[in-house]
């Protein structure tokens, strides 16, 4: 009996994690196995056959087949023979197609092009008008750039961790040839208005301003995350129990800042679960987390980190995050169809360069905290402990920034039936 002995990609792969930013879940694992190989001393050869692939990645036939069209199709991996001490016909084989840092870079550059084809698609679905011809400008294979634009991107808060793959772009869209100046607002009505005034290019916009507020030349170029982090949250003390289900908001006062991104979510949250009209809704000028610890209100709504700060002060804490009961997508980088009219391709290496900085977030969290803290008026454990609780949120079933039309179709009819009652 002969036997015969395969690597086997390991769980928490570094190279994994770094390109399924730009791949979906299957061609990043065929990938990282290929790369691993090929930088490995121990294995007999750079190339996989079929069988290797499926025992290395655990993938089964049509997933594996599937995974190396794509990566076939994006020049990532190419098929050779096996030249082994075997009798017979050589076996089919895959190898990468360069070296890692080239594949990055081809992983980016094809990853950004879907993205700007995928809001144009999702763009016209919700009834914007792109340029009908600005995706014939730009290529999925972008070549060095020999001067430099530059790019104002407006945040939809203060600089902080939910903004790590924008802050870590500002150097990787640099060498794109993408100068990228980050500017705050105080929300994402205010990032809008930026965007319609021409302060900046591209805004950072939570969903549902979006769909309320939003013209017709607004394009959303891709999601910084995949769902809302929006929480409603309270303490023991003030709602004599946990926290625990939506029907316990019945007959309570949930405080809110007025006209922002979570305000709208949570009326949003309780419509959807028929207790808009059982809940007084109270608008504070100040924060929210002070109206519930002063006895203003039993609930307020906020972020994750605003959860974690007042259980760090020594209250008992528990919430409710509205995207496990109501799929709500993350804020948008939302562009306007005259940008993409006059430079389609600067749009394309500024999707790129944050592409990358979704990596670093997700490869390097700790140096990426270090960077966002340097903007932020928090300090860099915060920031860390930003950018991990949004990690498993950063990418898609295909990749950092996608898309999907039913998620916005269902959130746009979410909002219309709030509004008519």
């Amino acid at each position: 009996m002969r036997w015969r002995e395969y690597p086997v990609l390991p769980d928490g792969d570094a190279r994994f994690e770094a390109f399924r930013t730009g791949l979906d879940d299957d061609a990043a694992r065929v990938l990282a196995y290929l790369v691993g190989r090929r930088e490995s001393d121990n294995v007999e050869s750079n190339e996989a056959t079929r069988l290797e692939l499926r025992v290395g990645t655990g993938l089964g036939r049509d997933a594996t087949i599937e995974a190396l069209t794509t990566l076939e199709t994006r020049d990532l991996v190419r098929c050779t023979t096996v030249a082994r001490d075997s009798r017979g016909r050589p076996p089919k084989g895959w190898t990468t197609a360069a070296d890692r840092e080239t594949l990055s870079t081809r992983i980016r550059s094809h990853h950004s092009y879907r993205l700007c084809e995928r809001a144009d698609e999702v763009a016209r679905r919700l009834g914007a008008t792109p340029p009908s011809d600005w995706l014939d400008d730009v290529e999925p294979t972008v070549p060095a750039s020999d001067t430099t634009a530059e790019l104002t991107v407006v945040l939809n808060w203060v600089p902080n961790g939910l903004h790590a793959p924008l802050i870590a772009a500002t150097d990787f869209a640099e060498r794109n040839g993408v100068e990228i100046t980050l500017e705050s607002a105080r929300g994402s009505g205010s990032a809008l208005k930026q965007l319609r005034t021409g302060s900046a290019d591209i805004a950072v916009v939570g969903a549902a301003s979006f769909c309320r507020d939003a013209e017709e030349s607004f394009v959303p170029l891709a999601l910084l995350f995949q769902r809302s982090m929006a929480v409603l949250y309270t303490t023991t003390e003030r709602l004599g129990e946990p926290f625990t289900t939506v029907e316990q908001l019945r007959g309570r006062r949930l405080a809110v800042s007025p006209d922002s991104e979570v305000s709208r979510l949570a009326r949003l949250f309780l419509a959807q679960s028929r207790l808009l009209d059982d809940v007084e809704i109270v608008a504070v000028a100040g924060e929210e987390r002070e109206a519930l610890v002063d006895g203003d209100a039993a609930v307020a709504t906020g972020m994750p980190i605003d959860v974690r700060e007042l259980a760090a002060a020594g209250y008992d804490v528990s919430s409710l995050a509205v995207a496990d009961h109501f799929p709500v997508p993350g804020p948008a980088l939302v562009t306007t169809a005259a940008k993409l009219r006059r430079e389609p391709a600067t749009v394309l290496r500024f999707l790129m360069g944050t592409v990358a900085g979704a990596t670093a977030a997700r490869t390097h969290p700790e140096r990426t905290a270090r960077r966002v803290a340097d903007r932020s008026d928090d300090d860099v454990a915060s920031e860390r402990w930003r950018i991990e609780r949004v990690r498993d949120q950063s990418v898609g079933e295909r990749g950092w920034g996608w898309q999907t039309l039913a998620a916005w179709e269902r959130l746009e009819a979410a909002l219309r039936s709030e509004a008519t009652g």
